[in-house]
């Protein structure tokens, strides 16, 4: 019987592009309002003790990644640590005015739900969505 091996060619990835200092700075500058809107929620929130809670919301740049992430605070007994960082909303830089959206599922991947979106876009998404708010 023949050997039935033979070359395959892959295709390469595109390369990202490589997102600006000035980019990175218009975008947070665009979603503070937003971060703004979510600390006040969660001054107003009454926490369950029980269950974790939000403390503060922030917003980190990781490459060409824009995540949303929230502190949360543990005052249950059986607690490994007093507070958790846990991001739930991501946009990748895909082109100018261009970006991905994602929220955190609970295995801990990444899950893409919209592409291409611009920022006011992405900005809709994000306040309508309950997938890619924090949990308050």
């Amino acid at each position: 019987m023949a050997n039935k091996r033979g070359w395959v060619h892959i295709q390469e990835k595109a390369a990202k592009k490589k997102v600006t200092d000035e980019i990175k700075e218009k975008i947070t500058n665009f979603f503070n309002p937003l971060v703004e809107e979510y600390r006040e929620q969660i001054k107003n929130i009454v926490p369950n003790k029980e269950y974790p809670y939000a403390i503060e919301v922030y917003t980190k740049w990781v490459q060409s990644y824009f995540y949303f992430g929230c502190v949360l605070k543990l005052d249950f007994e059986n607690r490994i640590a007093d507070k958790v960082d846990d991001k739930f909303a991501r946009l990748e830089f895909v082109d100018n005015n261009l970006f991905n959206i994602a929220y955190k599922r609970h295995t801990g991947s990444w899950f893409q739900i919209a592409t291409n979106l611009s920022l006011e876009e992405a900005l809709v998404c994000l306040r309508n969505d309950p997938m890619l708010q924090p949990m308050f």
